[in-house]
């Protein structure tokens, strides 16, 4: 008997004994977030290696509780020849996936690898959240079920990473559908290592059974994570935005400081045909809190809205300029309030906007001819550049087919120029400087996702979700408008500029995934690693598939074939040399010492 419950998981009985189940609530997965785990000493002081209650480390002295960690120690000593071959195999072929812990407990336990690479895929379903471990083929750590509370989860949020003293927490926002009180948005706080409820004193709890931590009575138009914490627990704010337009927030303390600054946009998504911009008023003690909408930008009559540019999650920007061929350098744009959205006329002309959302202009527009309505639209921004893709049918030039158009934002067109404003502003009247180029692309993309590194060094690599079902990796550098259209000069082959070609090579060292078919991508997520070089690549759908990608090749790891044993035999040889050549080396410096105090 095969069975489908609520939930989404899959359950086959032989007789009267589950012969094997699956989580297949993952293929409904609406989004997903990178959790980082915390160090194994942090895990330690965590889980308290001494075993103390709180009474007990209030009165217990100090020698006592040095002599009991001294114990603990000696007794850790059995796991040492496991960890002594666990380090030499770890050193002698490279898999630092393999932790040389003598620790029994923290084998069992969630802590970050040497480099990052082991982290949480929290996944949020219609009624589930399932979390993943990175490093163990995607084995699940833990799954709560909410179909009996809610109806639907509309986000998740990590909204405190790993610390010291604090577990991370991840807040789920879903809906309860009642039709006795109506719709209520509940929000839940959970320990993201375990999926337990982590509720405080300060939590608002509306429905004790339930375990909410906050609800409003009415359905979240609009969820926000703002940039502010609370200064107790350290836990970003959330901010919900109801059906009348109607701000709540958690938190007020630590909002009131932030309040000034809070704008934000509200559109009709996919198929919308205007954009709003809205600054929250704070002007009385108790919520909910009215806002006042400060601008409205009505596109051309006809037009909707078929695509929105999303940034990435986590953005560092590791330089303030582009360094060209002859040391001078191009300054970037980097205005964090841009919004890159694409609208499609009844005449198939695409429009493409980018928009300040603090004040409503619009700073660049461009117009593409003939673009087809049955392809989607895909954007992404990062940094200073917006990349879409999109199906042209411009018979005229014999150029049907799919393009992509990159634009890269500076801020000036003259190298070594700068806004003379030292402290950026959306409320000042610079315009940015748009260098724009289109290739033809081979391939329809599903979606499009781009590596994040820890500080931003390695060049960006954009990843694409091909209706192929597999995921093409491609480097800035072919997607680069000062790709020259002539031959390479020295300051070209100094800034290492590829010679313009109409059309991305449709080559197949590209394909990120090899031969696996990646069926039903949907989203491409990315974290950073803590190696520079590398970024976590994590495509879903009806498939997950994750991996590692280093745009720059790994700078800051020793290649496979480095010779460790010739590094070795070096180290030993000078280690020799200075003992050989120490005891004469060593007397004739005393020597020149002993005559320089005699003379």
């Amino acid at each position: 008997m095969l069975i489908v419950s609520d939930d989404g998981s899959i359950h086959f009985f032989k007789e009267d004994s589950i012969a094997w189940n699956r989580e297949e609530s993952l293929t409904h997965a609406t989004e997903v977030e990178f959790l980082d785990l915390p160090e194994k000493k942090l895990w330690t002081q965590e889980v308290d290696e001494l075993d103390e209650q709180s009474e007990e480390s209030e009165t217990i002295s100090p020698f006592a509780r040095y002599v009991r960690r001294l114990m603990n120690h000696i007794e850790q000593l059995k796991d040492f020849p496991e960890y002594l071959i666990t380090y030499v195999q770890r050193s002698a072929t490279g898999n630092y996936s393999v932790d040389p812990s003598p620790m029994t407990k923290a084998k069992t336990s969630l802590y970050r690898d040497t480099f990052g690479f082991r982290k949480l895929l929290i996944f949020m379903t219609r009624t589930k959240l399932v979390a993943l471990d990175t490093s163990n083929k995607g084995q699940i750590v833990w799954s709560r079920y909410f179909g009996g509370i809610i109806s639907e989860f509309q986000k998740i949020f990590v909204v405190r990473s790993s610390t010291v003293k604090y577990p991370p927490v991840i807040v789920a926002i879903g809906v309860q559908k009642n039709l006795d009180k109506g719709n209520i948005t509940c929000l839940f706080r959970l320990n993201a290592l375990t999926g337990e409820d982590f509720i405080t004193d300060h939590d608002i709890v509306a429905h004790t059974e339930d375990n909410i931590s906050f609800s409003i009575p009415t359905i979240a138009h609009r969820i926000f994570k703002l940039p502010v914490e609370e200064p107790d627990e350290r836990t970003h704010i959330i901010a919900l935005l109801d059906e009348d337009l109607k701000a709540r927030l958690i938190s007020l303390k630590a909002f009131q400081k932030f309040s000034a600054s809070f704008y934000f946009t509200l559109s009709d998504g996919i198929g919308g045909k205007s954009l709003n911009g809205y600054k929250v008023a704070i002007d009385k003690i108790s919520q909910p809190f009215s806002i006042s909408r400060l601008w409205k930008l009505n596109f051309p009559e006809g037009n909707t809205i078929v695509a929105i540019g999303h940034r990435p999650n986590h953005e560092k920007v590791a330089s303030l300029g582009r360094v060209l061929g002859n040391r001078s350098v191009l300054y970037k744009y980097l205005n964090p309030h841009i919004v890159a959205v694409a609208t499609l006329s009844p005449s198939t002309s695409l429009d493409f906007y980018l928009i300040d959302t603090i004040k409503g202009s619009i700073l660049y527009h461009a117009v593409h001819d003939n673009v087809s309505p049955s392809h989607p639209v895909q954007i992404i921004q990062v940094e200073n550049t917006i990349v879409y893709h999109f199906w042209s049918e411009d018979q005229g030039k014999q150029e049907k087919g799919y393009k992509v158009v990159v634009c890269d934002l500076y801020d000036s067109e003259k190298p070594d120029e700068r806004f003379d404003n030292p402290n950026f502003t959306s409320f000042a009247n610079e315009r940015p400087h748009v260098n724009a180029q289109a290739f033809m692309f081979p391939y329809g993309v599903r979606t499009i996702g781009v590596t994040t590194t820890k500080n931003g060094i390695p060049i960006r690599e954009f990843l694409f979700a091909l209706d192929t079902y597999q995921v093409f990796g491609l480097s800035k550098r072919f997607l680069d408008p000062r790709r020259p259209q002539r031959a390479l000069t020295n300051e070209d082959k100094e800034e290492m500029l590829i010679p313009y070609e109409p059309t991305i090579p449709d080559n197949k060292k590209f394909i990120l995934s090899y031969n696996l078919p990646i069926y039903g991508i949907r989203h491409i997520a990315t974290s950073p690693a803590l190696l520079e070089s590398t970024s976590l690549v994590f495509a879903y759908g009806l498939d997950l598939w994750f991996t590692r990608e280093a745009p720059s090749k790994t700078f800051d790891v020793l290649s496979e074939d480095f010779s460790k044993g010739t590094l070795l035999a070096t180290i030993l040889g000078l280690v020799v040399g200075i003992l050989i050549t120490k005891p004469p080396v060593y007397d004739n410096y005393v020597q020149i010492v002993f005559n320089r105090i005699i003379h």
